[in-house]
């Protein structure tokens, strides 16, 4: 805990397993201590109810990425709890990157359509910034809506 910058902290649920509580106080210590440094220790308590190992390992990975890698979508030193197949955080007020963190596995994948298949008005969207190809085409709700100022609509 005294050499890492940036650390996944991964342990059984608290409330599942009282005892593992005394590891993440340790964590949460260690970064109240070295938050000077900038650390970036995140914790992640994963219930008895997870329904495979590959799916845990897969939201560890999720959770790294977009900690570790997109600094915009997860602050430092954030808290999860993988439950079945749901992530959650805690928290006491609204943060939208970790929303759209939390979202972006139960949104459907995208898919490819051609042109001439898509019967209702589209806009273009971004997953987020720095993400390659991340821009993608969505339902737009608010095709009746007027344009804002920094808008353009290109009708094909």
């Amino acid at each position: 805990l005294t050499a890492f910058h940036r650390l996944l902290w991964v342990t059984c649920d608290e409330d599942e397993v009282p005892k593992s509580a005394m590891a993440s106080g340790l964590v949460r210590t260690a970064r109240w201590e070295r938050d000077h440094d900038g650390v970036n220790f995140i914790l992640l308590g994963i219930s008895h109810r997870v329904p495979s190992a590959s799916a845990a390992v897969s939201q560890m990975i999720r959770v790294c990425d977009h900690a570790f890698f997109s600094h915009e979508l997860v602050p430092r030193n954030a808290e999860f709890r993988l439950e079945g197949s749901v992530l959650l955080t805690n928290r006491l007020f609204p943060a939208t990157g970790i929303n759209e963190c939390i979202a972006s596995s139960s949104r459907p994948r995208s898919k490819q359509v051609a042109l001439e298949a898509v019967q209702h008005p589209v806009k273009l969207t971004s997953i987020g910034p720095h993400q390659p190809n991340g821009f993608h085409f969505v339902e737009d709700p608010q095709v009746d809506e007027p344009l804002l100022p920094d808008e353009v609509k290109i009708q094909i």
